[in-house]
């Protein structure tokens, strides 16, 4: 029996008003998409698990699924001008699951709090799948369109063990990806066997990376490039200075000395001594003053001595510059190095980013459902 325009005082003549039912738009009671049980379990279109109507505000008791189908446009719609549009709970399972072969999953809206909010205990709060399209996907025209918020975990979370790429961030005049922490990383990338970060641009005028503030490298530093310097010059004009290479890894240290009758004995800074290789570390001198020439007479791993030649008895002062090799890494001379192979850039799939969703029919009494499309 399929139900007249006028169902609530069918109902009402019936005895089955029981407050056991889903909510359920008052728009798809008059319009009469309704029905009592029938044959099929396809026709089960109007009854709550216990086969009572789905009445608007009732409430159903029952281990069985209630199933509401439909054809051509929204099956359900919840609207709330002040608060949650749909919620969904779960103890040990999904609170809210959307499934789509082909669409949108789950839509919700709603004008002052949540469009969809699902909470669970011990599984997913909102799960979003789909065949040939996203999963989960959030819009904003002013505010963001996806916040993900913990108190002790991952505020959001992209896994792509099956090979794609875990988590994409694209931005015509704005920030692709931006991460914000105030007592610990704002981004962290870490890979097992390839680049744990990678950056690029196509703009020889532009940066790669950008880092407002200090850098530490804990590991080894490659470029291809010039390594440099850039400081304030004449006028306050930036200028660079490049950085001398060697062809092995070594630190150096500078420092003054004087000759007290012709030679002197120069003791080595003990800290600096303490980061190099003390075995055939170098002493380049250079006089200040007329003199027969100065020589390294004895070098030791605490002192070396400066003598003048032909036996002199000078009292010049004179510079020095010590070279020594790195003690915490072993440097091999010149070694090759391959170039590192440039990753492809993430690509999604064609059409997702200007395909419109659908845009679901509005309540009775309720505001329009905005229309929302992608970027």
């Amino acid at each position: 029996m399929a139900w007249s325009a006028g169902p609530m005082r069918w109902l009402a003549s019936k005895g089955r008003m029981r407050r056991r039912g889903l909510v359920l738009l008052a728009s798809s009671v008059v319009a009469g998409q309704l029905s009592r049980v029938a044959e099929s379990p396809s026709d089960r279109v109007a009854l709550a698990a216990n086969n009572d109507p789905v009445l608007a505000g009732n409430t159903v008791n029952a281990t069985l699924p209630t199933q509401i189908n439909g054809s051509g446009s929204a099956t359900f719609v919840a609207t709330n001008a002040g608060g949650i549009g749909v919620a969904g709970y779960s103890a040990s399972q999904t609170g809210t699951l959307g499934q789509s072969s082909s669409g949108v999953g789950v839509f919700g809206t709603t004008t002052d709090a949540s469009g969809v909010f699902g909470g669970s205990v011990n599984a997913p709060g909102v799960s979003g799948f789909s065949t040939n399209n996203v999963g989960v996907q959030g819009s904003s025209n002013v505010s963001n369109g996806v916040l993900g918020v913990t108190g002790s975990n991952v505020g959001v979370f992209g896994d792509a063990t099956g090979g794609g790429t875990g988590t994409v961030g694209r931005s015509d005049s704005g920030f692709g990806v931006f991460g914000q922490s105030r007592t610990t990383i704002a981004v962290f990338a870490r890979s097992t066997n390839a680049v744990g970060l990678f950056a690029q641009t196509s703009n020889p005028g532009s940066y790669a990376g950008q880092f407002e503030g200090s850098v530490l490298v804990n590991g080894s530093f490659s470029a291809t490039g010039i390594k440099s310097a850039v400081v304030p010059g004449k006028n306050g004009q930036l200028v660079r200075f490049y950085c001398t290479e060697s062809t092995e890894a070594w630190f150096e240290d500078f420092g003054e000395a004087r000759l007290n009758n012709g030679s002197v004995t120069v003791a080595l800074d003990s800290d600096f001594m303490a980061t190099v290789r003390v075995e055939g570390y170098q002493v380049y001198l250079t006089p200040y003053g007329g003199s027969n020439g100065l020589f390294v007479a004895n070098r030791t791993a605490t002192t070396f001595d400066v003598v003048e030649q032909g036996g002199g008895t000078s009292s010049i002062a004179f510079g020095y510059r010590i070279v020594a090799r790195r003690k915490d890494v072993e440097s091999v001379r010149l070694p090759a190095v391959d170039r590192p192979q440039v990753p492809s850039a993430p690509t999604p799939k064609p059409g997702i980013e200007q395909q419109d969703l659908p845009k679901p029919p509005s309540a009775p009494g309720q505001p329009a459902i905005p229309d929302i499309r992608t970027r």
